[in-house]
């Protein structure tokens, strides 16, 4: 089976956030001494909450820029049409923004709760 990964433009910037967010979680669990059995959860909480954050800021600042202007025939008046220059997945990078925090923390206190 041939698994197909529509990404577009910026798109490809959702994947490299979610790595280093994992490697930051790393560092700020060992920076904090977080017990042994807590860790794995405080760790993909950060990661989904960093995420977030960082992909929230970057797809922000990558659609300040982006859409072209057309002039309507009726009115001549300028209209800014924004492209959507991020997609991963098919989803837009805002949605993934809000959406990895969510599974982050859906999933840490499934862990918490688990033990």
């Amino acid at each position: 089976m041939i698994f197909l990964v529509r990404v577009r433009g910026w798109g490809v910037l959702v994947p490299v956030v979610v790595v280093f967010a994992i490697f930051a979680a790393l560092l700020i669990g060992r920076a904090f001494h977080i017990q042994p059995q807590d860790a794995v959860a405080f760790r993909v909480a950060v990661a989904g909450l960093t995420s977030g954050a960082i992909l929230w800021f970057v797809d922000h600042r990558i659609r300040e820029g982006s859409g072209y202007v057309s002039y309507d025939a009726e009115t001549d008046q300028p209209v800014v049409e924004d492209e959507d220059t991020s997609p991963f997945f098919g989803f837009p990078m805002q949605m993934w923004a809000i959406a990895l925090p969510v599974i982050g923390l859906i999933l840490a206190v499934a862990m918490w709760v688990s033990r």
